[in-house]
Formats: C-alpha cells, structure tokens, sequence
C-alpha cells in the first residue's frame, strides 16, 4: 500500500495508547499521514526511541525521530479491547461500554476516529494481530480496510 498525504492507515498490532498532543504546523492545505502502532505488553525502556540500551527497534526508532513522540501515554483499561476502543472513541470504557475482552462490542452510535478520518477525506485501514480486535467487537467501524485474518 503506498501512503498518498491524504492516506492514514492505523496499525492495531495488539494494546497501547497515543494521547493527542500538538502537531508542527504543516503548509496551509497539507495533511498529516496518521500512523497508529499498538503493540501488547510492550514497555517504553524497551524502545530505542525511549531511552532503552537495545537496537532492536531501529524501525520504531526511525519513526519516532521522524514523526512526532508522545512522551506521556496511558491505557485507560489494561485490556486489550476496552483499550483499543477508548483509542479508537477518545472515551472512556465507562462511556463507551466496553469493559472486557470477547464479551461486549462497540455500539454504532459511538464514533470513532477512523470515521471522523474518513469524512475528511482520508484513507484508513487498520491490520489486527489478535482476536480481541476481531470485527465481531466493532472497531472496524469507519475502515475501509479492516484486515483481522490473523489465523
């Protein structure tokens, strides 16, 4: 897939959580490509980008320096579809009503970023690892491409 200005493709690979924080201003007209990675169980000393001593993660690393990295995130639920889904809403589980794995799905009357995206006119796609983030709990809404055949 190549990514055009207007594109944004979110990568669920598994749990984490990006606040919004400022952006550099970019010319008038131009858009940001969005890059979502979530990745379960995955400590920030770990990362290059973080501090950590490894040079396992040169491609995350490169990202980093070349995007914009939060230096504070927090997961409002630690689990991982009750997290990707106060990700995905900006919401909290309270809110949103999705409070465990495999048991509750995100209801059509919640928005989520992906469809906020994709009425302005970009281009989204998310690409799932694990079946806690299956279609079946509702966080292909506003997707074009929801690739959950993680099997």
């Amino acid at each position: 897939m190549i990514l055009s200005k207007k594109s944004v493709v979110v990568l669920l690979v598994l749990v984490g959580l990006i606040n919004l924080a400022p952006l550099p201003r970019k010319a008038k007209g131009e858009r940001w490509n969005i890059l979502l990675i979530s990745i379960d169980t995955l400590r920030a000393d770990y990362l290059g980008c973080y501090g950590g001593k490894r040079t396992t993660t040169p491609n995350i690393d490169r990202l980093a320096k070349e995007g914009v990295l939060f230096l504070r995130a927090m997961a409002q639920v630690p689990l991982t579809l009750p997290s990707h889904t106060s990700i995905l809403t900006g919401t909290l589980p309270i809110y949103h009503g999705v409070r465990d794995n495999g048991i509750f799905r995100l209801k059509k009357r919640h928005t989520t970023i992906a469809e906020i995206l994709r009425a302005k006119g970009y281009h989204t796609g998310a690409f799932v690892g694990a079946f806690p983030l299956d279609s079946q709990f509702g966080l292909d809404q506003g997707f074009e491409i929801y690739d959950d055949y993680y099997k």
